[in-house]
């Protein structure tokens, strides 16, 4: 199986302390972790757009955690980073996609019901939907 992890969800685990990829290799032990090269870039583009401190830095944890964790990065091939997760969800037989995008989660139900969900719980753990 395959662990999807798009931006604001990388972003929202760096805002909460939650270290991202323990959690999912204890979640999902010996499975593939995907973060999209656009991803990556998007956390780039981000830091460098963003004035508030917080957010700022939350995103520099973000990049960090990324480039010294061991995972997948594919090139989606588009600059629609929503579109490209679609779109390579859409090849899997099984998939975990970690995001809060709730219109991206809506999308990915449509297509199809081997993709299920990771949320971050109260007390700083992220569960499987």
């Amino acid at each position: 199986m395959e662990i999807l992890i798009d931006t604001n969800f990388i972003i929202t685990c760096s805002k909460n302390k939650i270290d991202m990829f323990s959690q999912l290799q204890d979640l999902f032990p010996g499975d593939k972790i995907i973060i999209p090269k656009q991803v990556i870039s998007e956390l780039r583009k981000l830091l460098g757009k963003n004035k508030n401190r917080k957010d700022k830095q939350a995103i520099e944890i973000s990049l960090k955690m990324v480039e010294t964790k061991k995972h997948l990065s594919p090139d989606l091939k588009t600059d629609d980073v929503d579109r490209g997760i679609l779109e390579y969800l859409s090849k899997l037989d099984k998939s975990v996609l970690g995001t809060m995008d709730r219109e991206l989660k809506q999308k990915a139900r449509e297509i199809g019901s081997n993709i299920h969900f990771l949320r971050i719980k109260v007390g700083k753990r992220i569960e499987i939907i």
